[in-house]
């Protein structure tokens, strides 16, 4: 028998004409006043939600289910209890647009093993509109102790200091180190060399090209890719989808905070390079592109020549795929830029503790864990199998993995057992086997290459798009789209920061 928790009042513990649950716990609804109230909580129950299920009611306080735990299937009543039975602890605050699976794992366990702090999560994912709900909420100083910074804006959240710098508390960490951590990845993670949140794992974003068209060196200007786009000539294109505010969000999404200064407030929309950026996207069409059965697929136009580019993430075991879909060698050359810096990093499940915490010791003690060696290594928490990790050691770990022929039981007892999957896109379809030494030094070339960290910043990309389109439809020339852009998007950064 466990402690069941419920987030409201114990007077809403009536029959209940019908249950339900999801992620954050079970609910009952009444049919008269169309209402539904949170009977348990799996979280404040320290209960996994992905290893509780049957769970059905018994009375008014309690409910029966079965548990995985420990290898092992259990029968367990959960039975409320008065919250003064339960032992008083600091709460520690986690404000997250979306909660990954992986966080709550490790907020449970936290939760069962600290005596001093406890975890709660504010989730915003069941709002209208989570970005824009949440970011207005940290704005207004309604700020959780640890922001979950995921498609969050990164940088001015840093300019405005809301964010504390982690560098101390890591160099009086026993156990982990920032040497502990890729050095790439350390590098884009920081800005004036200090950090202010910690990742476990990360995505890593370029342009793929074929190597007979873009060289074999990584990185390249806009300039050259123009270049490349007038040799070709008007039936072929750069990305699948011809729309240009599709083209503008294919080199924006990615690349619009290297026209930012968050620290000084300077912008550089009116630059060479973004008007280059403009240009070639109005070498595209006003109409949405049509996708249907009659179409000929991506990989298809990408092996006959009539689309460039791939813009994507890449894994290790994904370039067997891009290696077949461009039926040659091929070169993650990156998005243009003037530095032929093009690749960044994504780090979605990012974690930072706001610089005004009255509990940052307790914040650091439950963030840190996603930086030690048991967490990005063992797969019950997260683990290489399925992420790239952040750690070296742990990225050392993934590679012998995906490169296995043989079965083996790693440090941790995983069992590891070579890859052999299949991977479909459309009308292609590659069998994924284990990963040669060629594709693993390719991969860790873009890796050890790649400087940069993504930022998403929803309000600005919108700017852009909407002025953008003034220039498509040729209403202003591209240096009045531009300087328009340029203007609003340095009074909003500079209103913001």
């Amino acid at each position: 028998s466990t402690l069941m928790r419920s987030s409201a009042a114990s007077d809403v513990y009536k029959r209940q004409d019908f249950y339900y649950k999801d992620d954050s716990g079970i609910y009952g609804y009444d049919m008269n006043t169309k209402k539904s109230t949170k009977l348990m909580d799996y979280l404040a129950s320290d209960l996994d939600s992905d290893s509780t299920y049957n769970i059905v009611p018994l009375e008014k306080d309690k409910f029966i289910g079965n548990a995985y735990e420990n290898e092992k299937t259990k029968v367990i009543v959960y039975s409320k209890v008065d919250s003064s039975a339960v032992a008083d602890k600091q709460i520690i605050t986690v404000g997250a647009m979306y909660v990954d699976d992986s966080v709550k794992r490790a907020a449970v366990a936290f939760n069962k093993e600290n005596k001093e702090y406890r975890i709660e999560i504010k989730d915003y994912s069941n709002e209208e509109d989570p970005q824009t709900k949440m970011n207005a909420d940290i704005l207004a100083g309604n700020v959780p102790d640890i922001i979950c910074l995921s498609s969050l804006p990164t940088g001015q959240y840093i300019a405005k200091g809301m964010l504390e710098d982690l560098t101390p508390y890591f160099e009086k960490d026993a156990e982990i180190n920032t040497s502990d951590i890729l050095d790439s990845v350390l590098e884009a993670m920081q800005v004036d060399g200090k950090l202010y949140y910690v990742c476990p794992d990360f995505t890593l974003s370029t342009l793929i090209g074929n190597a007979k068209d873009v060289g074999t060196e990584p990185g390249w200007t806009f300039e050259d890719m123009m270049t490349l786009l007038d040799e070709k000539g008007e039936n072929v294109r750069p990305f699948y989808s011809e729309n240009k505010s599709d083209m503008l969000y294919s080199f924006m999404g990615y690349g619009v905070s290297d026209f930012i200064d968050w620290q000084t407030g300077e912008c550089s929309f009116d630059s060479q390079e973004f008007k280059d950026i403009l240009e070639i996207c109005n070498r595209g069409k006003n109409e949405e592109t049509e996708y249907n059965e009659d179409s000929p697929s991506m990989p298809t136009l990408i092996k006959d020549g009539k689309v460039l580019f791939v813009d994507s993430s890449v894994s290790l075991e994904e370039i067997q795929v891009y290696r077949k879909m461009f039926d040659g060698d091929i070169t993650f050359i990156g998005y243009p830029n003037s530095n032929k810096e093009g690749s960044y990093f994504s780090f979605y499940n990012s974690l930072a503790i706001y610089s005004k915490s009255k509990m940052k010791d307790g914040a650091w003690d439950f963030i840190r864990t996603f930086m030690t060696k048991e967490y990005q290594g063992n797969n019950e928490y997260g683990g290489y199998m399925y992420n790239t990790p952040t750690r070296k050691d742990c990225f050392d770990m993934m590679i012998k993995a995906r490169m296995a022929t043989e079965s083996y039981t790693d440090e941790f007892g995983n069992e590891i057992s070579p890859v052999d999957s299949s991977y479909g896109w459309d009308d292609l379809e590659v069998e994924i086997k284990p990963s040669s030494q060629e594709e693993v030094d390719m991969y860790k070339e873009l890796v050890n290459s790649t400087k940069k960290s993504a930022e998403y910043n929803e309000f600005i990309l919108e700017i852009i798009q909407e002025e953008a389109k003034s220039y498509f439809s040729g209403d202003k020339s591209v240096d009045e789209a531009a300087s328009v852009i340029q203007n609003r998007v340095k009074t909003y950064v500079n209103e913001n920061r």
